[in-house]
Order: structure tokens, then C-alpha cells, then sequence
């Protein structure tokens, strides 16, 4: 998979420009503000050991952008409690430089020891406002279990909609083909970020590239940035068939879906490209 090296102290600050990092993390200036979604940036996710080891997968394609590397975060919105997306790993040696980390309702136990000073736990159909951006918490089809055997009720998970000015990303951490409420996103949405990796055999819980596009469509995205995929081995697809099944699929359209490397920075333009 192709890496470019992002230079996020060049975004400018009056517009909305989005990058993935590698599988679910995406850094996104909305209008000057830094967001970080689901942060995995170190070698493997999995169970935490002693000795600050993990047991998991191991990268196949090294992040866009190492901890050191990354800009001040003002939000870090987690999407739910699975290892891969809730790395408490990363966000441990990421908290010295990030304000504010938002997870879901039932979770904030997980990353109690990460040394965040603020941390805000939000539910389905709630809305927050930090740093200048509303962020709010949408539906998604998926669960919010820490592992299998976790059994703490109340675990939440869900997707995130970012709106600063008008200006609109969404982000759907990990979520099966979902038919979204009309109300989730009535005006549309600037950027979609959705999955389009691990779902063979896993469909269920991951949508496919075609699922992804149509998902992208009814949210009336303008464009679609693809995600968690071709960085850690967690499904039997091969690494490089989600991104070739999306590109298939968005057939004409095929230049609204963005930010294809990881590490590619996509501004988005002001208007024009609505569907």
C-alpha cells in the first residue's frame, strides 16, 4: 500500500482538508481545528501486556504519520472499544499532545490510565462542542464489546458527524451496511469516512466497498474517503482488493472517492461536486 508523509502545518486554516493514517485514523482540519479518529499508530493492536508489549496483529504498512510527527490534536474522538480502533497503546503516548478525547458512553474505563486530562463520553444522539466543532455521536451497525469475553454492560459505539461552519465530515469507525435515519445527516456531508476493509468473512460487523459507497451516497456524501483497510491482516480478503472493489463501483464517480494513499491530503473545495 502507498504511504505519502502529510504536512499538516501547511492545511490551511479556512477550509477542511482530511487524511487517513492508516486503517481508521483519520486526521482532519476542520476550518483550523485538529481531529484524530480511532488512533492506532504503533506496530501491533491487541491485548495490552506488561511491559507496554501487545499481542495482536502487526502492521503491513507503516502510519502516515508517527505520534512524534502528528500536530497538536485538539479532539481525539474514539469510536468504540475494539483494540484496533480504542488503542490505549497509542493513546497513552498520545495524550501529552492532545486536548480533548471523546469515547463512547460505557468506556471511559478503558482509558482511564492514558493520562488524558479531559476526557468526554458521549451516546447516540448526543452533540458536544469543543474547540469551535459540534461533534456528534450517529448510529452506526456494529457492537461495542472491548473483546469477547468483556461483559460490562452498556458499552457503547458509534459514528461521528464533525461540523464546523457549515462544512460536514463524517466518520463511521467500524460499521456493518447501515440505512441511515433521515434526520443523521439532512443537509449531506462534505467527506464520508467509511470501512472498506475486513469483511470477508465478517459482514455482519464490516461493509463492503459497495456497501461503503452505497452508505456514502445516502448520507449525500460529496466524497468518499476510504478506510481501515490494507494495514493490519483481520479478514481473509486480500490486502489490496477493497480499494480495487470501491474504485470498481464508484464506476464515473470514481474521482469523488479521495485520499486514496495513506498519508494523501485532500482539500476539500468549498462547493460544487454535491451527488
Amino acid at each position: 500500500m502507498q504511504v505519502q508523509t502529510p504536512a499538516p502545518s501547511t492545511w490551511r486554516k479556512d477550509g477542511v482538508t482530511v487524511s487517513c493514517l492508516g486503517h481508521a485514523t483519520c486526521l482532519l482540519s476542520l476550518q483550523g481545528t485538529m481531529v484524530l479518529t480511532d488512533p492506532a499508530l504503533l506496530e501491533r493492536v491487541g491485548v495490552e501486556l506488561p511491559g507496554e508489549a501487545t499481542l495482536g496483529p502487526a502492521r503491513v504498512t507503516r502510519p502516515a504519520l508517527t505520534i512524534a510527527e502528528l500536530p497538536t490534536i485538539d479532539v481525539v474522538a474514539v469510536s468504540h472499544a475494539h483494540a484496533d480502533h480504542m488503542d490505549v497503546a497509542t493513546l497513552t503516548r498520545l495524550a501529552w499532545k492532545a486536548r480533548v478525547l471523546i469515547v463512547p458512553r460505557g468506556t471511559r474505563d478503558v482509558v482511564a490510565g492514558c493520562g488524558f486530562a479531559d476526557v468526554r463520553e458521549i451516546a447516540v444522539g448526543e452533540r458536544i462542542e469543543v474547540a469551535g466543532v459540534v461533534v456528534r455521536a450517529v448510529p452506526v451497525a456494529h457492537y461495542g464489546r472491548r473483546h469477547a469475553l468483556d461483559r460490562t454492560p452498556g458499552r457503547g459505539y458509534h459514528g461521528y458527524i464533525f461540523e464546523r461552519g457549515g462544512r460536514r465530515v463524517f466518520f463511521g469507525g467500524d460499521t456493518a451496511h447501515t440505512v441511515f435515519p433521515a434526520d443523521v445527516a439532512p443537509d449531506g456531508v462534505d467527506v464520508a469516512c467509511f470501512g472498506i476493509g475486513a469483511y470477508q468473512p465478517f459482514v455482519w460487523n464490516h461493509a463492503t466497498p459497495e456497501q461503503a459507497w452505497d452508505m456514502a451516497r445516502q448520507l449525500r456524501a460529496r466524497y468518499l474517503l476510504p478506510m481501515h483497510h490494507s494495514t493490519f491482516i483481520l479478514s481473509d480478503e486480500p490486502v489490496d482488493e477493497p480499494l480495487q472493489r470501491l474504485l470498481q463501483v464508484a464506476g464515473p464517480d470514481v474521482d469523488r472517492v479521495v485520499a486514496r494513499a495513506f498519508g494523501e491530503a485532500f482539500e476539500v473545495p468549498a462547493s460544487g461536486g454535491a451527488p
